[in-house]
């Protein structure tokens, strides 16, 4: 039944419109199929069949006929490159980039247009489809170049940035400049290019200060990030449970320098002559605590999905830090694990001699001996 399918398959085959080369792959493909499929039976069969040595022998030619039969369906399942590919900085180096990309100072982002041809034009040659991607920075091709981007390939990303990264691969017909500037894009590949890059002179730092705080729910905040004529540099979003907790207002005035920005803290310091909103473009997450002069400070959910602290007014020295307590618990409890495994795994080797020799037997009997 399995050889009339594959002869099914290959004259189904034949009879549709393909290029000659797909119909050759194809009968091909089904011939030596066909022929693992009458041997791994045939060996199969006189596996059941004999004993001893023989038997084996057998089984291991059963063995290999299956190994082979998956090798040559699918060759070349995990290739390789030359190791030169993923050198570091080897994208910097040639891109060229000015000014280039830094950690809390500006991103890199892939447009939509040259993710469309990354994504559905490959090269028949892998080390150079490799090679496109490094200097296309496209998924997280920009780690080995220490380039940040506003998105990458993430098994878990929180919803709130998902959504807003996705924003302008969703909309690629609106030029979202307000909300390309907020996240710090200073360089974009050009239009209908893959890794040619131009620099984009708008582009906000990471933090900023002093914004008119909006109150809104997470739809109207979301929608509003889509508008062309939105100023981020102005106004930001802030939820609808903010309002009358947050008393600040616009500063314009409110200055805000980054003394270290590292991917699990923020250091800044701020100055404003009354009550404003430090807004950092990153992604909120319950992790992320604040302390402000060292107080514990809330850290708001800003524009939908980023960060914004309210400092009062004065010179204030502001940072955040990422501390999973979670992760630190589960440390605890694993490493809580180990030691009862370590103990269980002692009590068995130990227990038999325990058990042979009590505690105290070796007096009782030398002291036996002496009075003898």
């Amino acid at each position: 039944m399995l050889l009339l399918l594959i002869a099914a398959i290959v004259a189904c085959d034949w009879k549709s419109p393909i290029p000659a080369d797909a119909w050759r792959a194809t009968w091909q493909s089904g011939l030596s199929r066909a022929a693992f499929l009458a041997l791994i039976f045939l060996l199969g069969a006189a596996f059941l069949r004999s004993r001893g040595r023989g038997r084996t022998l057998l089984g291991c030619l059963l063995l290999a006929a299956f190994w082979l039969d998956l090798i040559t369906h699918v060759p070349n399942q995990n290739p390789s490159v030359r190791p030169g590919v993923y050198a570091s900085g080897l994208a910097s180096a040639e891109l060229k980039w000015n000014p280039p990309p830094r950690l809390g100072e500006s991103r890199a982002m892939v447009a939509p247009a040259a993710l469309g041809i990354l994504n559905y034009r490959p090269l028949p040659i892998l080390e150079l489809a490799y090679r496109r991607n490094r200097l296309a920075a496209r998924a997280d091709c920009n780690l080995l170049d220490g380039v940040p981007q506003i998105d990458g390939f993430f098994s878990l990303t929180p919803r709130e940035i998902s959504r807003v990264t996705a924003l302008p691969y969703h909309h690629p017909d609106q030029a979202l400049s307000p909300l390309l500037d907020f996240m710090g894009v200073s360089q974009i590949t050009s239009p209908g290019g893959t890794f040619d890059w131009v620099s984009r002179p708008t582009a906000m730092p990471i933090v900023t200060g002093g914004q008119q705080p909006v109150f809104a729910d997470d739809r109207a905040a979301l929608d509003a990030l889509c508008q062309t004529n939105l100023d981020l540099r102005r106004v930001v979003y802030l939820p609808i449970e903010a309002r009358g907790v947050v008393a600040a207002e616009r500063q314009p005035s409110m200055r805000v320098r980054v003394t270290r920005f590292a991917s699990q803290g923020v250091w800044l310091q701020s100055e404003s002559r009354a009550a404003g909103l430090v807004v950092i473009a990153q992604s909120h997450y319950p992790a992320w605590k604040c302390r402000v002069d060292g107080r514990p400070a809330r850290i708001w959910r800003a524009n939908y999905a980023f960060q914004a602290v309210e400092v009062s007014a004065g010179q204030h020295n502001v940072q955040l830090t990422y501390e999973d307590r979670t992760f630190r618990v589960g440390v605890v409890l694993s490493c809580l694990g180990l030691i009862t495994c370590a103990g269980l795994w002692w009590l068995e080797r130990l227990g038999p001699v325990l058990l042979a020799n009590p505690p105290g037997s070796g007096r009782r009997k030398s002291g036996a001996t002496g009075k003898a």
